[in-house]
Parts: C-alpha cells; structure tokens; sequence
C-alpha cells in the first residue's frame, strides 16, 4: 500500500474515533469493540458503500473524487485546515474556490494597509484584484479610482488592466516579460482550478479582447515564482525599480499577496522612504 493511502488511512480511522454515534444522531447500539462510529456508520452518513469506505480507509480504493471527499469532510465535521489536508492525503485537487464576496477579509485588508508604504496588493484565485493600499494605488493605478476593487469589481482584474488598459503597456518597461509572468500565473491557477467558471470567463473574454494575450495564452508559460524585477516609467514618479515577493495568507490558499520591495539604498527605496516620512 503507497504510503499516502496509510496516511490517509491513519487520519480517516482518527476522525472516526473521534466522534460517538449520539453526536451524529445515531442510534448507539451493541458492544463497540473501539471508541467511535464504526465503518458502516461513516459510510451511512457519508453516502457511500461500507465496502467502499473500508476500501478507502484500507488505501486501496484508487482514486477518489472530490465529491466523496467533501461528503468525508462533512461527515468529520474538518475544519478548513483539516479539509486541505484530507485532499492532499488523498491526491485530489481542492475543489474551486469561494467566489469572491467584494471585500478582503479584514484581517488581510489591515495588513495591506499597515505594510504601507511598501506597495502591496491582494489578488484572489481568478486574479481580481481584491485590494491594494495608496502606494501600491499610486505606483500602479494612479489613473484609476482607489475603491476600484469595491466599485467596479469586474474591471478590477490585475491581468485584465494589464492586457486593456492602455496606461499599463506604458507603465511597464518591459511590458512583454511583465504579461508572460502574468499569464503563467494565470496558466498556473487554471491548472490548480481547472473547473473554476471565473477563471474561464476570464480567459475567454482577453482571448476576445487581446491578440497579445492570445499569443501568450498558447506558448503556455507556467509561473508561481516572483519576477526577479520590474522596470516601471511612471508619469509622474519617474523611473521605478521593484522586485515582487509573493505569499498565500495562511487559510487562504486561492489568495496571492504581491509586496513590492526596492533595492536599499536604491532611488526608488529612497521615494518610498519619503511617502513614509510624509505618511
């Protein structure tokens, strides 16, 4: 038995001992060998077949869909945290993310904010930009209205203002190397999500809009790694030098927040430096 099927095994026979059949409105019944609900009361509540459950719990089931896995979860009661780790165990792609509700979690919408003037920005799994805080607004969407993610969400897409807004051809220096990390990325969450309708909807709609991503889309680039730097021409800042540092919020595997770090002691840290002392 491959080792994830142990693995598997082991957790599955943990959350099943965890739990008493009066917790899950079971009738309790008979002398119990071991503390918990037996087999057949997880296949019950699970929907499946005892002898598919044993299987499973056994590792020899073979592949398991994400529809089994989330009735699983469910009967467990798995918490976000333990919900991931079932699908790793299991070897299965986590199933499409929350469509976004307009708004960043407060948390990571302070933090943003408080990182400020280091330019920083969240983007959610189809690339929208939830949020940004007034450097990384300044550097990067001037032009546009701060509260752009909350007014106009559907126009708020990092890649689609990148590939539709004339202003971002112009901002970027090398706006060639800056789209194929972009649509790498964009290629990298289609593969993680390849059912996720946003993520679709917005591939159709740049092939429709854009040669350029057209182009891009079919040399399949593939990037979750950081540039290693951006050349910006800002109209009115002048000359900008970034590199991007990338990190996923713990409990918020579909969020990507993007930091902009200059070089110390470089001219463009020196203007960031000056927005922290006018701050």
């Amino acid at each position: 038995m491959a080792r994830t099927g142990v693995d598997l095994g082991e957790f599955l026979r943990a959350r099943r001992a965890g739990l008493r059949p009066d917790d899950r409105g079971l009738p309790s019944y008979g002398s119990r060998r071991v503390a918990g609900l037996r087999r057949e009361e997880v296949a019950l509540l699970a929907q499946v077949s005892t002898s598919y459950y044993t299987r499973i719990e056994q590792g020899t089931a073979g592949v398991i869909s994400a529809g089994v896995l989330e009735s699983l979860a469910r009967t467990f009661e798995l918490d976000a945290d333990e919900r991931a780790h079932l699908f790793r165990l299991a070897g299965v792609a986590p199933a499409e993310p929350d469509p976004r509700t307009g708004r960043l979690d407060p948390q990571v919408e302070r933090l943003i904010h408080a990182m400020d003037p280091v330019p920083t920005a969240v983007l959610g799994s189809a690339m929208e930009l939830l949020g940004w805080n007034r450097t990384c607004h300044l550097i990067f969407g001037s032009h546009l209205p701060f509260d752009l993610p909350v007014r106009e969400p559907e126009q708020s897409n990092w890649i689609r203002l990148l590939f539709v807004d004339p202003a971002y051809r112009e901002l970027f220096t090398d706006w060639t190397e800056v789209a194929t990390d972009l649509v790498g990325r964009l290629r990298n969450s289609s593969g993680r999500w390849p059912a996720h309708g946003g993520l679709r909807a917005l591939i159709t709609e740049l092939s429709d809009l854009s040669p350029d991503f057209v182009e891009l889309w079919h040399r399949h680039p593939v990037r979750d790694r950081p540039l290693s730097g951006v050349q910006l021409a800002h109209p009115t800042l002048g000359p900008l030098e970034l590199s991007d540092l990338v990190l996923s919020p713990v409990g918020h595997d579909e969020l990507r927040l993007l930091a902009f770090l200059a070089e110390p002691g470089s001219p463009t840290a020196a203007l960031l430096e000056r927005r922290r002392g006018s701050a």
